[in-house]
């Protein structure tokens, strides 16, 4: 069976790329018994601030891997493979955005990391926001939203029209991973990929067994109100939106909450995967928000 893009669209705001292998700095670490997490240490550690990269929907540390080259070079970087995605356990339970939190925090306690940015991507998202929710601002500097907000609880979920479309496309993907994943690949991007970049892009999220990723989209979507809390936090924070994206209205929703963020910044060009499309402009948005993050500047 083919499914058109338009069905895959509503994913997007928590799917992923994937992209090549990324060696340097890869270690497996253990953040509970039977749960071990592949993890990319890469940069400076001597640096004043680690930024955190914190991939989406069934993808990697490697989809970070032009900002990982790129930042190393000045700071310590920090990404991972978050459980059930990539190379790390697939776990059959703790699926949501706040167990990968508690991993998040299991690994930057192992690694010494100091001060941090978090920087999350579409589903990403939700993980930065389970991490202040849950473990507060302590030692984090500053956050970063890519083209996604979090969750506004179910209540606001099930008043969208888009609910039961959504529902849909999980259905869709659970029953059609294969398709569902090939169709996502070629529509998140707004610049020419390679037929190779998108099969192993495709072999890489479907790492990630289909009952579990339906259950992570299930609890990213419909879980409990993640961005209302972020009201109380005293952060600076950076939101990242790409060309006419579907997540406008969550990313302004949020630009509402958070009492210290900036002006939404548009990629212009650019798809869902703003840092693989333009990674020149993308950098130049986060060095310039790191400097003032770091430095106490607004």
């Amino acid at each position: 069976m083919r499914i058109g893009t338009k069905l895959l669209s509503g994913l997007f705001s928590i799917g992923l790329i994937a992209s090549a292998n990324t060696a340097a700095g890869a270690q497996m670490l253990e953040t509970e018994p039977g749960v071990q997490i592949r993890v990319i240490d890469a940069g400076q550690k001597a640096s004043p601030v680690t930024l955190v990269f914190i991939p989406g929907w069934r993808f990697t540390a490697d989809v970070w891997r032009e900002q990982i080259d790129h930042f190393s070079k000045k700071y310590r970087v920090i990404s991972l493979d978050p459980r059930s995605q990539g190379a790390s356990t697939k776990a059959l339970d703790g699926n949501t955005p706040e167990t990968r939190a508690a991993d998040l925090h299991e690994i930057l306690r192992q690694l010494k990391a100091g001060p941090t940015i978090l920087i999350g991507w579409s589903q990403g998202a939700q993980d930065v926001s389970a991490y202040v929710n849950k473990f507060g601002v302590g030692g984090v500097r500053g956050l970063v939203f890519v083209d996604a907000g979090p969750s506004q609880g179910w209540d606001k979920a099930a008043s969208s029209p888009a609910t039961a479309q959504k529902l849909r496309q999980v259905s869709l993907y659970a029953r059609y991973p294969q398709e569902a994943t090939e169709g996502m690949m070629k529509a998140v991007f707004k610049t020419q990929r390679t037929p190779d970049e998108i099969a192993r892009m495709t072999a890489d999220a479907l790492k990630t067994p289909p009952t579990i990723g339906a259950a992570m989209l299930e609890d990213d979507l419909f879980g409990p109100d993640r961005m209302g809390p972020l009201v109380k936090l005293d952060l600076p924070a950076l939101l990242i939106a790409a060309e006419a994206s579907p997540n406008a209205p969550d990313l302004a929703a949020l630009a509402t909450v958070l009492p210290k963020t900036e002006p939404i910044h548009t990629i212009m060009g650019a798809g869902h995967a703003v840092f693989v499309d333009k990674p020149e402009a993308f950098d130049a948005l986060l060095a310039g928000f790191v400097e003032r993050a770091s430095s106490g500047q607004r």
